[in-house]
């Protein structure tokens, strides 16, 4: 909480906090989907500048929210290892879609793609890129309201 609020000074275009550390930062509960998702937006709405708010929020999946559009990017069913290092996955993926000039759905795909496919393996490995990509393909995308 304390540290997503201190780095919002610096005003990034891109964050992805997990539900609970942005909860914490906003000083009240994120129950739902819902919630993360107007907590995104809050985000976004006093931060100029800032472009993506992406939510993870474990078996709930993950909201991906802009000025323009909030998707829900459902969880893939995986047999979980470990989920260590899913949410730094997830960043890694959101960073491949950005360098890749890809819209939000996609982005979300991939993001997903990359946790997922993280909570497959021990250690700080992912799976071969076109194992990635396909799992991308299989996430599930559901328009916030």
């Amino acid at each position: 909480g304390r540290a997503l609020t201190a780095a919002l000074t610096a005003a990034p275009e891109i964050v992805k906090p997990n539900r609970d550390e942005l909860a914490e930062c906003l000083g009240r509960p994120l129950a739902s989907a819902a919630d993360a998702t107007a907590a995104a937006r809050e985000l976004l709405a006093g931060h100029p500048g800032m472009r993506l708010v992406a939510v993870s929020m474990g078996r709930e999946g993950a909201v991906f929210v802009t000025p323009d559009a909030a998707l829900l990017a459902h969880p893939l069913d995986v047999e979980p290892i470990s989920s260590v290092g899913a949410g730094d996955a997830m960043v890694a993926g959101i960073t491949a879609a950005q360098l890749d000039g890809l819209p939000v759905d996609a982005c979300a795909r991939l993001a997903t793609a990359f946790a997922a496919a993280k909570l497959t393996r021990l250690g700080p490995h992912l799976p071969a890129p076109a194992t990635v990509r396909s799992l991308a393909e299989k996430v599930g995308l559901t328009r916030q309201g």
